[in-house]
């Protein structure tokens, strides 16, 4: 099975009150794991204009990265969902408490290194997005297997694997994370990029993964030109047992 999806952007304004819940009975929990990461900071300008002072508006900070955004969503949708991530420094306690504004069961792991801060500016008169991403923290050895170790203590049945790797971690992370876990989660999603998804499509088994366009392009070696093209790909994937359903991003100009 194959879902496209296309790319709408970051939006860091904040949303209604997250509606927590515990499932019915028999309903499965969801663990979802950040091992790197941000407050997200949003800004309004007019016009970005090099080396002025520029006034903004609609200043707003949130808690980002692929996992805690996952856990926002299925929180609000009423999903015992419980979040692992890692954080450190200032920014680290910044990151905490902007967490548990939002309602959800989270489970932070300290490291020594301070939490990124990702920033993102909407101009006004363009109508344009600028990103600004940091790579993130230096992890250490000791901090990845802390990490390791808090999320197989837990128990749930599901767990969303999402976003970057920091400095530091290795690129198998994730694909050690599910060897560990594999006989009592169920099932594996991941949404990662880079050598990370390599390794993990390595030991293939997912429920689910979400590559974009480029990433699924890098892993098969060549250019995927149509829609049908990057069908062919992502079923390929599933044939060959790297995942059970493949999701392409396929960017805000894709149609």
């Amino acid at each position: 099975m194959i879902v496209q999806v296309h790319d709408v952007g970051f939006d860091a304004r904040p949303r209604e009150a997250p509606m927590t819940g515990h499932g019915g009975p028999g309903s499965k929990t969801i663990a979802t794991l950040t091992m790197n990461p941000t407050i997200d900071i949003a800004y309004d300008v007019a016009r970005l204009i090099p080396t002025k002072k520029l006034r903004t508006g609609d200043e707003i900070y949130s808690p980002g990265g692929g996992g805690l955004n996952v856990g926002r969503v299925l929180a609000r949708l009423g999903n015992a969902v419980t979040c692992f991530f890692l954080s450190g420094g200032a920014t680290g306690h910044a990151l905490n408490e902007l967490v548990k504004q939002q309602g959800i069961i989270a489970h932070h792991v300290a490291i020594h290194g301070s939490t990124r801060l990702a920033t993102v500016v909407h101009e006004h008169e363009t109508g344009q997005e600028f990103r600004l991403i940091p790579p993130g923290p230096n992890v250490t050895a000791q901090e990845c297997q802390d990490c390791m170790a808090a999320v197989a203590a837990a128990r749930f049945d599901l767990l969303v694997m999402s976003g970057s790797l920091p400095p530091g971690v290795p690129a198998n992370f994730f694909a050690r994370l599910k060897a560990n876990l594999s006989g009592r989660v169920t099932k594996f999603f991941l949404d990662t990029s880079g050598e990370a998804l390599s390794m993990a499509l390595a030991v293939g088994g997912w429920r689910l993964i979400k590559p974009s366009l480029d990433e699924l392009k890098q892993f098969c070696g060549k250019d995927l030109i149509s829609t049908q093209d990057v069908g062919e790909a992502a079923m390929k994937l599933v044939r060959d047992g790297k995942a059970e359903l493949v999701a392409v991003t396929l960017g805000v100009n894709r149609r």
